[in-house]
C-alpha cells in the first residue's frame, strides 16, 4: 500500500506543479487545517484573519507558475515559510506605520 500512496502523492504533486485547479484544491484542503492553526498563533492579536493569511499564500503560489516542488513535504515547508515571512512583513509594515507592535505578538525567532 505505501507504493500506491507514493504514486498518488506523485500524481497529485505533478498536477499541482502544472497548476491543475482540482489538484490545487486538493492540496489546499490537505494542508489547510495545519496552516490555519499556525497562522492563528501568529496573527492572534491582529486584524488579519488566519483564513486570509493561508488563502493569500495559496493565491500567490497559484500566480507564480514557475515555482515547482519535488515532494509534498517540500511544498508544505514552503507554505509554512511563506506564512511566517508574510507575518514578518506585516510586523515590519506596522513598525513603519508607527503603530505599536504589542508584546502579544509571538516571537518567531528565538533570542540568542
Amino acid at each position: 500500500m505505501p507504493d500506491a500512496n507514493r504514486q498518488q502523492d506523485f500524481l497529485l504533486l505533478s498536477r499541482f506543479n502544472a497548476r491543475d485547479t482540482e489538484a490545487f484544491v486538493s492540496v489546499y484542503k490537505l494542508f489547510f487545517t495545519e496552516l490555519h492553526l499556525y497562522a492563528s498563533r501568529l496573527y492572534n492579536c491582529t486584524t488579519v484573519s488566519p483564513e486570509d493569511a493561508v488563502q493569500d499564500v495559496f493565491c500567490s503560489l497559484l500566480e507564480n507558475k514557475g515555482t515547482h516542488f519535488e515532494s509534498l513535504l517540500k511544498l508544505k515547508a514552503f507554505l509554512y515559510t511563506s506564512i511566517k515571512n508574510r507575518y514578518k512583513s506585516y510586523l515590519e509594515h506596522r513598525k513603519v506605520q508607527g503603530k505599536n507592535v504589542s508584546s502579544c505578538y509571538p516571537r518567531i525567532v528565538p533570542r540568542l
